[in-house]
């Protein structure tokens, strides 16, 4: 494992993240592990286009589907 130096970090936001450290009974080093950890297991949103885009062939036109959407409303 590696560490991890980060520097700059505002002082409201160091006591923020103590702060919600404490109260999950967490170190600092621990919830800030835990941070990181789940931001690289949430798919950025590029990432999520990318692997849609190669599933999503429809071409619909915004008034076709605003039909559709009216369609469903109207329950025709």
């Amino acid at each position: 494992m590696a560490d991890l130096l980060v520097g700059g970090v505002p002082d409201a936001v160091l006591a923020e993240l103590r702060a919600r450290a404490a109260r999950r009974g967490q170190s600092l080093e621990a919830y800030a592990r835990g941070v990181l950890e789940a931001a690289t297991v949430t798919p950025v949103s590029e990432e999520v286009l990318r692997r849609t885009g190669r599933c999503a062939t429809a071409r619909l036109s915004t008034d076709a589907v605003l039909a559709e959407v009216d369609a469903g409303r109207l329950g025709r």
